[in-house]
């Protein structure tokens, strides 16, 4: 599973390895609100199973209110890429 976690200005985001051989990394995705797309933030490699966001400032606010989303692919050699995780939420204080 996914996990975020709000840390002083910073979202700590924690997943369970997939124990697939073939697994050679994972994509880390984010959207800002429930009807936004997601947006690949970052790829990492398959011995990485933590991510820390800065999330984005909006319009000039600090975003208060916001729910941010992410969730976690896993990649394989070949370059195909699983489902998404389910998702986990932070709200923004």
């Amino acid at each position: 599973g996914l996990s975020a976690t709000w840390q002083e200005g910073l979202v700590l985001l924690e997943w369970t390895p997939v124990t697939h051989p073939g697994v050679t990394g994972y994509r880390v995705y984010r959207r800002l609100g429930a009807l936004a797309r997601y947006e690949l933030l970052a790829e990492v490699g398959a011995d990485t199973t933590t991510f820390l966001d800065t999330p984005p400032v909006l319009d000039g606010e600090s975003g208060t209110g916001t729910d941010v989303y992410y969730a976690v692919t896993s990649v394989n050699g070949q370059g195909y890429e699983s489902l998404r995780s389910p998702e986990a939420v932070v709200l923004l204080p």
